[in-house]
């Protein structure tokens, strides 16, 4: 064990993703979605979409299962070994102290920094990777999610939602259905269909792959495909918050809407976008206007459930 004498209170910990000076670092591992596991999505996303229920919670199970078992760090035995380090007096007569230690078993390596206003701490896996961090002052542990671990879920959710997709193709081809699509005149046709209620699980499962509070526009499509795809919004929904559908007449006060690699807080996006169209139908009295207004107070439900995770 390394002990360094600091001087100053240490700042609010921040989930980094390496050890500062060192770069993450694959190592060349295999991908750990086996074609036995890739199968076992194919067939759970079939009966999830036989039930019409996107990612159930058997499958997020399954899936946590998994990675736990296959990509995962040991988080557990490194939050135990920095807690016993954490529980440990610092040297005498210095209240500020950060040392650095190796985790006994594993080859991880942690870092303990106590200071006059709260004590943190991180673990960082082989490759130098954050793994998990502590705050005093901030509730305890948090979970950081390894490049192993993001590529995972990409890779399997991607596998499972081709899946999906297919197998609800099917069963509506057989019942003679034709694909949900956005009509202009939505409020002189009728109206759309219903969308289902956001499970606990499901919004657990988007908001620990999607951050809503700084999401890319390419992000934000693919979230918005996921939610579509799992009945929690409309087709319609689908189609005027993928293109960011204004007006067509007396919206010059649009929101700026993401491009490329920007972000947004799209609850908040959401919510002003209903303001606009809201005010054009209070003007205009255009149904297509109040229609847009209803769709993106939608929208921003779900995506404000999603931020509350």
């Amino acid at each position: 064990m390394n002990i360094t004498n600091r001087t100053s209170i240490p700042p609010m910990l921040t989930a980094s993703k390496t050890r500062p000076g060192q770069g993450a670092n694959t190592g060349g591992k295999k991908d750990p979605i086996t074609e036995e596991y890739a199968q076992a999505i194919r067939d759970y996303a079939k009966r999830d979409a036989q039930a019409g229920t996107y990612m159930s919670p058997g499958y997020i199970a399954m899936e946590r299962e998994y990675m736990a078992a296959n990509v995962s760090p040991d988080r557990k035995s490194a939050m135990a070994q920095l807690a016993h380090r954490i529980s440990l007096p610092g040297p005498v007569g210095d209240v500020n102290f950060d040392f650095i230690c190796e985790m006994l078993r594993i080859p991880y390596k942690g870092r303990v920094q106590r200071g006059l206003m709260w004590t943190t701490a991180e673990a960082y896996n082989e490759n130098g990777e954050q793994i998990v961090a502590y705050h005093s002052g901030t509730g305890g542990w948090q979970s950081v999610p390894t490049d192993a671990e993001e590529g995972f879920w990409e890779s399997a959710n991607v596998i499972y939602r081709l899946a999906y997709q297919e197998a609800r193709a099917e069963r509506n081809a057989a019942r003679g259905q034709a694909k949900d699509a956005y009509t202009a005149n939505m409020a002189e046709g009728g109206s759309p269909a219903q969308a289902r209620e956001l499970t606990e699980g499901q919004a657990a499962s988007l908001a620990q792959r999607y951050d809503v509070h700084a999401l890319s526009r390419s992000g934000y499509g693919k979230a918005l495909g996921e939610l579509r795809d799992a009945g929690a919004i409309t087709a319609q929904d689908f189609s005027i918050g993928y293109a960011g559908t204004a007006p067509r007449a007396g919206a010059e006060d649009w929101p700026e809407w993401p491009l490329g690699e920007r972000t947004a807080y799209f609850p908040q996006l959401f919510a002003d976008c209903e303001q606009v169209c809201s005010g054009v139908y209070d003007r205009t009295g255009d149904p297509q206007a109040r229609d847009l207004a209803r769709a993106y107070g939608r929208l921003h439900s779900v995506f404000a459930k999603l931020a509350a995770v």
